[in-house]
């Protein structure tokens, strides 16, 4: 969620997590095994959506304008193949609003 100024534009960034090197190569963790995923801004889920925290310019933040009220943003993921262990699996991803 989000609460914003009125009229204020801000930006929502998503880091790489703890096991990614950038925002396409996103892995959770189960102890040493891994499984890649993806976040994306909306339902899509295209290349084109995929959330990291480059702005400006060919960006991949999502980028909005407060209400003045509270906003929710969803965040929508995908595991690309589910060929893996059995288990429970996690990453931790940081959220960075500029406003």
């Amino acid at each position: 969620n989000v609460n914003c100024t009125p009229s204020a534009p801000y930006t929502i960034a998503l880091d790489n997590g703890q096991n990614g090197t950038d925002a396409s190569t996103r892995k959770m963790s189960n102890g040493t095994a891994l499984v890649p995923y993806q976040l994306y801004r909306n339902a899509g889920r295209t290349a084109a959506d995929v959330w990291g925290s480059t702005a400006g310019t060919g960006g991949n933040v999502y980028a909005g304008t407060g209400s003045g009220s509270v906003q929710s943003i969803p965040v929508y993921g995908r595991v690309p193949s589910t060929n893996f262990p059995a288990g429970s699996y996690a990453d931790l991803i940081t959220a960075t609003i500029t406003y």
